[in-house]
């Protein structure tokens, strides 16, 4: 703010705004002009601001008048933007998240009613070669892991299983995951490759200790079936 002496006599001048003790010279010569500085706060939201000024001096001179400023609370503002920001990066990453997983529930009812129907004995030319079920079944898989969505990988670990006759990396992998509540049926399913099957597998020295007891447990007791291969299937 700036105070001017009009008068011919020396003044020290005390300046407060709002209560805040002004800056500035101390000394106000005659027919002169200085400027005082003085910090008053100002709440968060900023706006139209008013601190009542009052200039007294040493001879007992008072004026007073009241200050009326704009501000514009930048900080706030930036505060908006930044979190204008982050909500639209979150809602953007949740609505991919929800359409992959709409997706890949899409692809599992589909796959599931490709299992259900009945399917065409293979000729002894077409075994081993990837059918259609199998490319789409690991698409989905591949799509699962992306989304994290293991128990959705465990179920389709399985109709890859019952599908293809190597289907046992994606049932370890489900198993490395926990497989949730397939859990029995995975290793019903790994297990009926055989142990030789298993151990070979790179994935088996790091499957977890309760999973690996449970895959014993039921290599040990015999509990399933070896798992008929497509050239017997094609012969019944």
């Amino acid at each position: 703010m700036t105070l001017r002496n009009t008068g011919r006599v020396r003044l020290r001048p005390v300046i407060t705004v709002g209560g805040v003790v002004a800056e500035g010279p101390t000394l106000l010569l005659s027919s002169s002009i200085e400027q005082y500085v003085a910090n008053v706060p100002i709440g968060l939201f900023g706006g139209v601001v008013r601190a009542p000024v009052s200039a007294e001096t040493d001879t007992g001179l008072v004026r007073q008048v009241n200050l009326t400023r704009v501000v514009i609370p930048w900080g706030l503002l930036g505060i908006i933007v930044i979190s204008a920001g982050i909500i639209i990066i979150i809602v953007r990453w949740w609505r991919r998240r929800v359409g992959r997983i709409a997706g890949l529930h899409a692809d599992i009812r589909r796959l599931e009613r490709l299992v259900t129907h009945d399917q065409p004995v293979p000729t002894p030319d077409a075994i081993g070669a990837p059918t259609d079920e199998a490319l789409a079944l690991t698409s989905a898989l591949k799509r699962a892991r992306r989304s994290a969505e293991w128990d959705a990988f465990a179920k389709l670990a399985l109709a890859y299983h019952h599908a293809t006759s190597d289907g046992l990396d994606p049932l370890l992998e489900s198993l490395e995951r926990g497989a949730g509540e397939r859990r029995t049926a995975v290793i019903d399913a790994a297990v009926s490759y055989g142990f030789d099957a298993l151990v070979d597998q790179h994935r088996y020295a790091g499957l977890p200790g309760d999973v690996l007891a449970d895959l014993h447990t039921t290599l040990a007791g015999g509990l399933v079936a070896k798992r008929s291969t497509p050239k017997a299937a094609s012969r019944r």
